[in-house]
């Protein structure tokens, strides 16, 4: 799952229209390669809305390419990305502050945060989880290769230096509000 971040040409956006196309290009190339990998591409906002005419041609005619566009994502009735999350493989996304991350993490689901234009963010210490674009199909095998006792190693890892955990934070929080009131009463 390709989840680019939005790009403007009026307003500034930490992402560049560049970095998002060349993105596309090099995907195209490891799938060209490999064509039991599908590239699901989740728009939010219209985050393809600026790339050249050529891009989304190519987009729109190969057969590993899947675009789910939206402008107003919490209007769509189907493939929100909670949804879609849970059926890939794998994450790339173009920023590492994005939720996106932590959304896949959530579910398990590993990620890489294609970073070429920024200092390096903390996801950095672990492998593959934040790479330039000219490493990122050495990262892509290396997430598609590992097994469901590895992935759920590594990501467990990362979830519990995120301090996310299996449980459900805000009834936890709700639990212990609710015995604090009851103990003050």
């Amino acid at each position: 799952l390709f989840a680019p971040s939005k790009i403007n040409k009026k307003q500034f956006k930490p992402i560049s229209l560049e970095l998002v196309e060349k993105t596309i290009l090099v995907l195209n190339e490891i799938i060209s390669k490999n064509k039991n990998i599908l590239v699901i591409i989740k728009e939010k906002k219209g985050e393809l809305e600026y790339i050249n005419h050529n891009l989304k041609l190519l987009i729109d005619n190969s057969k590993n390419f899947y675009k789910i566009s939206s402008e107003k994502p919490k209007l769509l009735k189907f493939n929100q990305f909670e949804e879609v999350i849970p059926e890939c493989n794998l994450l790339l996304t173009l920023t590492s502050t994005s939720t996106t991350v932590l959304q896949s993490l959530d579910k398990n689901i590993p990620f890489i945060c294609i970073n070429e234009d920024h200092p390096k963010s903390f996801y950095k210490q672990y492998e593959n989880c934040e790479v330039d674009l000219k490493n990122i199909n050495e990262a892509i095998n290396y997430w598609l290769s590992k097994n469901s006792d590895e992935l759920k190693i590594i990501l467990s890892k990362i979830k519990k230096d995120l301090n996310i955990s299996e449980k459900n934070g805000l009834r936890d929080v709700a639990y212990f509000l609710k015995n604090l009131l009851n103990d003050k009463l």
